[in-house]
């Protein structure tokens, strides 16, 4: 029996079944009769209608008629944190940001263990300006349970530059904190190991730094740059032999960059 025919379900049931099962045209006709027939509709079973109506439109891109349905669900019920996450994403995808960060708020309140709002609300804060903010959100979201990856992205963006203009001032403690937090943001970039190595090497801390740099090197196989940087800290620590090894690895790889490009000219010739 399909969701459609089972006289069992009100047609709010069959719609929200439709809907679930992501058949959402199929799904909208029976919120609308719904709210046009179903003379028993509670308040709150009427703004769930009108939220999945919403939702139907914003996926349709109808941005204006999405968020008057927003509006009428929330003036039904006020109390389903969803629907003011859903509206302030909307908001957020209108530049409404400052209404939109108002909708996390109140997201937040009713739910303060959904790690998307965070995500949402520090992309808000970022897009003003508060970076302060959308760093502490960005750290709750990564603090939830759930998968990360994208807001582990978008922190590290905010905190390798801090880190790198910490180090270019010579504030190295603060730099290696904010790295130290950078290389727990998975995937890391090999950009991140390498920051840390400088500040470990100018420290006089060398077997870190070829730690860190091994680290790049294993994201970065062909960085000379890299290789030089861990030749200088073997060289340090006495490590002659080992400094070699990298500096003839360096001298391989431009030749064989120098064998590339002449092979390139050639045939453009």
């Amino acid at each position: 029996m399909s969701i459609s025919s089972d006289e069992r379900l009100s047609r709010l049931e069959i719609g929200t079944a439709l809907f679930k099962a992501k058949q959402v045209e199929e799904a909208y006709p029976y919120f609308q009769a719904a709210l046009d027939f179903d003379r028993n509709l509670t308040p709150q079973n009427s703004a769930k209608a009108l939220y999945y109506i919403a939702e139907t439109l914003f996926n349709k891109r109808e941005y204006d008629m999405a968020l008057h349905h927003y509006n009428i669900s929330i003036d039904l019920y006020a109390d389903d944190f969803q629907v003011y996450f859903d509206r302030g994403y909307l908001r957020q995808k209108l530049r409404l940001t400052q209404a939109s960060i108002d909708d996390f708020n109140k997201s937040i309140e009713l739910n303060p263990d959904f790690a998307s709002t965070y995500h949402n609300r520090a992309v808000a804060y970022k897009h003003i300006g508060n970076i302060e903010q959308a760093i502490i959100d960005f750290r709750r979201a990564i603090s939830l349970p759930g998968n990360h990856v994208r807001t582990k992205k978008s922190l590290l963006e905010l905190l390798l530059p801090r880190a790198m203009r910490y180090g270019e001032t010579g504030q190295t403690e603060k730099a290696l904190q904010v790295l130290d937090e950078c290389v727990h943001l998975d995937p890391v970039p090999a950009q991140v190991f390498m920051e840390r190595a400088n500040l470990y090497m100018g420290l006089g801390r060398h077997a870190d730094a070829i730690d860190d740099i091994t680290l790049a090197l294993e994201l970065r196989p062909n960085s000379c740059e890299l290789l030089k940087i861990r030749a200088v800290a073997y060289e340090k620590l006495g490590e002659n032999r080992l400094a070699m090894s990298d500096y003839e690895a360096v001298l391989e790889r431009q030749e064989t960059r120098t064998a590339s490009r002449d092979i390139h000219a050639t045939l453009q010739t």
